[in-house]
């Protein structure tokens, strides 16, 4: 998906379609727990968001904002999905397990 969007990145469309290739990489991501998929987005990004923004906003303080930004958020998305795949809710807490079992059979003593 990242790869067609750069090579349609000259029009405003493409760049349109870039930036939400990126962001829907990165709320999958965050989504599932996937540090993979969210470094991709970041790459993604760091390949989209330069030229997006030269084009729609040339000379301006914008530019290096935008970009500090969406690398802030890059980053607390990762923070989070990294602390989330640590916590794993959806798994069952592990049984407690008793020192002898049901089945244990103890030595013959002899008589």
């Amino acid at each position: 998906m990242l790869f067609g969007a750069v090579f349609t990145l000259p029009s405003d469309a493409g760049i349109v379609l870039g930036l939400a290739t990126v962001a829907t990489i990165v709320a999958v991501a965050v989504l599932f727990r996937d540090l993979m998929l969210l470094a991709i987005g970041a790459l993604g990004a760091l390949n989209i968001l330069p030229p997006a923004i030269s084009e729609w906003f040339p000379g301006e303080l914008a530019a290096p904002l935008v970009l500090f930004a969406f690398g802030g958020l890059l980053v607390a998305a990762a923070i989070y999905t990294a602390q989330q795949r640590r916590i794993k809710p959806d798994t069952p807490p592990r049984e407690r397990t008793t020192t002898r079992s049901a089945l244990h059979v103890s030595p013959c003593r002899p008589r």
